[in-house]
């Protein structure tokens, strides 16, 4: 297993990497794998797994094994790519509802008609349930591919090099910046918080979401309800500070995400918004083709434009 690199951005941190078994049978070979071992077997801390492979002659007792050796050693989130890879996705969620429940559900996507890059796009910035811890490890593994695994690389690099860059920015605002960047102003920041309010308010009809500078110099979003203050959610971006179009997208999903994750009302425990293919589970906010957008974790095809939530 190979270390491509550690990603500090919006989003958190994450240890990126990548490792190639010849065949699905063979996969205890990462078991014994060093760098394997220390991150998954001797860590406390859980980790996103993206398996890529053929698994259409592959039986469902192969598959389960493995599924059982990852959940007990603290899987949060598996991407299946490739083909028959629903039939994987779908024994990796029947061993973890056959397992005990008491510690959150496995996340879990699969992907049939996208492109390799585009599933690693979403699996690169893995989350685990509210109800299950999440380690920083995001292991891509390829089975029988050293193209796949070639392009596992590139992703995790390019990922890499887009969030120094991001760091960069953020850190030092008044440095030499590129081309095709703005100034964040009040104008640019009512826009991204007024698609966000406007799909809360499908929930919500008297949320308000504002951004507002803080008392250190930075822009902060700021939630309220008819009058009640839900609170506050802090971002890396400070007044003046260049961002691109991209990442004005990115900062709309880490606010969505953080909203969800730490203002939610406590007495709210119903799934929302409710998935129209799944109902048993909300959406999500994620980067989805360089927008954010409500998607559905399980099928990437159900994806809702932020603001556009009232066309579902």
């Amino acid at each position: 297993m190979e270390l491509l690199g550690h990603l500090v951005d919006e989003d958190g941190e994450a240890d990126l990497y990548v490792a190639l078994v010849p065949s699905f049978g063979e996969w205890p070979r990462l078991a014994a794998d060093p760098t394997w071992k220390a991150t998954v077997e001797e860590s406390p801390a859980g980790f996103a797994l993206f398996l890529a492979c053929d698994a259409t002659a592959l039986s469902a007792e192969l598959i389960g094994d493995f599924a059982s050796y990852c959940i007990d050693h603290g899987l949060f989130w598996v991407s299946t790519w490739g083909a028959d890879c629903e039939r994987v996705h779908d024994i990796f969620d029947e061993v973890d509802t056959a397992q005990d429940r008491q510690r959150g559900i496995v996340m879990t996507a699969w992907h049939d008609d996208e492109p390799l890059e585009d599933a690693l796009l979403l699996f690169w910035s893995a989350f685990p349930d509210e109800d299950k811890p999440g380690g920083p490890a995001r292991i891509a593994v390829s089975v029988g591919s050293d193209e796949w695994l070639d392009a596992m690389r590139r992703s995790g690099d390019q990922v890499l090099q887009d969030g120094d860059e991001h760091e960069r920015r953020c850190r030092y605002p008044s440095g030499p910046q590129p081309g095709n960047l703005v100034v964040v102003r009040e104008p640019e920041l009512d826009q991204l918080a007024a698609r966000l309010e406007r799909d809360l308010r499908i929930k919500f009809p008297g949320i308000q979401v504002t951004f507002e500078p803080d008392h250190e110099g930075g822009w902060e979003a700021v939630v309220t309800d008819g009058g009640f203050g839900w609170g506050a959610v802090s971002t890396l971006l400070d007044v003046g500070d260049e961002v691109s179009p991209d990442e004005a997208e990115r900062l709309l999903v880490a606010v969505g995400q953080d909203v969800a994750d730490n203002l939610w009302p406590d007495e709210l425990t119903e799934p929302w918004p409710v998935c129209p293919r799944h109902p048993d589970h909300p959406l999500q906010i994620q980067l989805d083709r360089g927008r954010a957008a409500w998607v559905c974790l399980r099928d990437p095809a159900v994806s809702i434009t932020v603001g556009d939530l009232a066309h579902l």
